[in-house]
């Protein structure tokens, strides 16, 4: 924790003793804001209330480009007396090109792996991202990245992660990029600090033609107890043009891991990021189409293979001029139901997951 601290201390007096390139600098920037409803039960009887309001400013400078986010959470409930508000330094972070080695030093988000909804080469964000506004958290880090070739790149990077285990866990690792006409291939390697883990990933990315894609994500991990598992993702894209765009997307995920904790199955711990209640298996299809230049919908389908659950997540978004993107979405279907067989027994979801609602606006400045 002493670390965060430390780095928000350096920042200030760096931008202080950097204020007369500031009245010379490109500011730009963002707000984004969303509500969201929460059914708090299957029938519909009360409901919970979240939002977040983000504002985010990017200024370009000499030495290199500042990033800064806040985020700030509100949430209440209906028919009882119960609000709440809370926030955090979301993003804080210093981009510094340089002739070899490109510096990204603070609070900065780190997202590996080509996959559209699960990454289990990603170092630090593993759950996938399908939440209307919902926003990836950032985590202290350092981030070396080099171009050593037109077709081969390399980053290195340290800094720390809360997992379901230990908060702030300090984490070293490294990716190489290989980038070709036909297949673009990663190899991921990261360690542990704290648990003393390794683990190892390889990415694959590729062209069949025009018109279809592939991808294959694989990694081995170590958790406590010298246990360790197999995580991989295979998927097949589709585009064609209608003649506006439409995009098809299916994944097939598998983790040697889920099941055997001894948890209740919960998607929302997935949604979330946290792993300590997955099944082993999911699938996923998701349709996305372009109505119009600043009109398009989705719809993404995932169904969990071992209760044989589903969960949909229909969205719609409309942009104004570029400057405004409005969007709606919702998260319908049971998510996990009854009762599935695990590697070491038998799971059981007392209730399934209540629906979901949300209203998104970015706004840029």
């Amino acid at each position: 924790m002493w670390t965060k601290y430390c780095f928000c201390f350096f920042m200030t007096i760096f931008l202080v003793a950097n204020a007369s390139w500031a009245r010379d600098s490109e500011w730009s920037g963002y707000f984004e804001t969303q509500l969201s409803k929460i059914d708090s039960d299957t029938e519909g009887r009360f409901a919970n209330w979240n939002g977040r309001l983000k504002p985010s400013w990017k200024v370009k400078t000499k030495p290199g480009t500042l990033h800064l986010s806040y985020d700030l959470q509100f949430e209440g409930r209906e028919g009882a007396d119960h609000f709440d508000t809370h926030g955090n330094l979301h993003l804080a972070y210093m981009e510094v090109p340089g002739r070899l080695w490109d510096v990204t030093v603070g609070k900065q988000v780190v997202h590996w792996g080509s996959s559209q909804i699960w990454n289990p080469t990603d170092v630090f964000n593993q759950d996938f991202l399908i939440r209307l506004g919902e926003f990836r958290d950032g985590q202290y880090a350092v981030r070396l990245d080099r171009n050593l070739t037109e077709s081969l790149d390399l980053t290195l990077l340290t800094g720390f992660k809360d997992s379901d285990e230990i908060p702030d866990e300090r984490v070293w690792a490294m990716r190489v990029g290989f980038l070709s006409g036909i297949t673009d291939i990663a190899l991921v390697t990261s360690y542990d600090e704290d648990l003393e883990t390794l683990d190892l990933g390889l990415d694959f990315k590729g062209d069949i033609n025009d018109d279809f894609g592939w991808n294959f994500e694989i990694a081995t991990k170590e958790g406590l107890n010298n246990t360790d598992w197999i995580e991989y993702v295979v998927g097949i894209d589709h585009t064609v043009l209608t003649p506006k765009k439409l995009t098809m997307v299916l994944q097939y995920y598998y983790d040697e891991s889920g099941g055997e904790r001894p948890s209740n199955y919960d998607l929302t711990a997935f949604l979330e990021g946290r792993r300590a209640t997955l099944a082993q298996r999911y699938i996923s299809f998701n349709l996305e189409y372009e109505i119009s230049r600043y009109r398009s919908a989705s719809l993404l389908v995932i169904r969990n293979m071992d209760d044989e659950s589903i969960r949909i997540f229909p969205r719609f978004k409309r942009s104004f001029g570029g400057n405004v993107d409005l969007l709606f979405g919702a998260e319908m279907g049971r998510g996990s139901d009854g009762e599935f067989n695990a590697r070491f027994g038998t799971l059981t979801v007392e209730d399934p997951l209540p629906d979901r609602w949300f209203v998104y606006l970015k706004r840029y400045f």
